[in-house]
């Protein structure tokens, strides 16, 4: 087998993987969907408080399962949601917090269109200035925003932030961010890189603590 081959073949096992991630997840989801429909009805019925409040836990563990869920399928850009155009200034003004202003944004940035899904990309950017914070140890990460080419150029850094060479490797990989890196149980950075993907985007991480998201814009509505 040439290398040509080769890297078809493992391209196609790649590919592959992804289908059979997105198909399971999507029959899961739908299975679990059923499970809530027919929690809720139970509960417009029911009347003793104890059995509410099991039918409760019920319902948050299902919508946690079902966020999961769609975490796995974000992170092998496979996410079922609708892209609209958005406006940047409209987006990155609600990544800011009280008393802390995070977004440094360029003047000619603000009217330009990105195609994505509001509720993802607001959770995705939150996504790594949570992990900036937490990794680092401290609350000093940034938004920076700029236009490179025909791309919105977004740089998310903290100066506490360092990784090294194998963590900077394994950084997008399904669970490494999460689970190795902050002992957490969600799917991690990889969440970020499979949705952008879905943008057209990119993400990579430099070594001078500092995420760099590439996306293309629209020039017109």
């Amino acid at each position: 087998m040439n290398k040509k081959e080769s890297t078809n073949k493992n391209a196609a096992q790649h590919s592959s993987s992804e289908d059979i991630i997105g198909l399971t997840v999507h029959a899961y989801n739908n299975f679990l969907s059923g499970i809530m429909g027919f929690t809720e009805l139970a509960l417009l019925d029911c009347q003793q408080e104890t059995v509410k409040s099991q039918l409760d836990a019920s319902l948050e563990s299902s919508n946690q399962a079902v966020h999961f869920g769609k975490q796995l399928l974000s992170s092998v850009a496979r996410l079922q949601v609708g892209l609209k155009l958005y406006d940047l200034d409209t987006l990155l003004t609600k990544i800011n917090k009280p008393n802390r202003d995070l977004v440094l944004m360029d003047k000619e940035c603000g009217s330009l269109l990105i195609k994505t899904n509001e509720e993802w990309f607001l959770y995705c950017i939150n996504l790594l200035i949570q992990f900036c914070d937490d990794f680092s140890g401290n609350i000093e990460s940034q938004v920076e925003v700029s236009t490179q080419a025909n791309n919105i150029k977004i740089i998310v850094f903290n100066k506490g932030l360092v990784l090294n060479n194998e963590q900077q490797k394994k950084l997008f990989n399904p669970f490494f961010s999460s689970r190795e890196l902050l002992g957490s149980k969600d799917v991690g950075l990889a969440v970020v890189k499979g949705f952008l993907t879905q943008m057209s985007g990119s993400i990579h991480f430099q070594n001078d603590q500092k995420f760099v998201l590439k996306i293309p814009y629209a020039k017109e509505a």
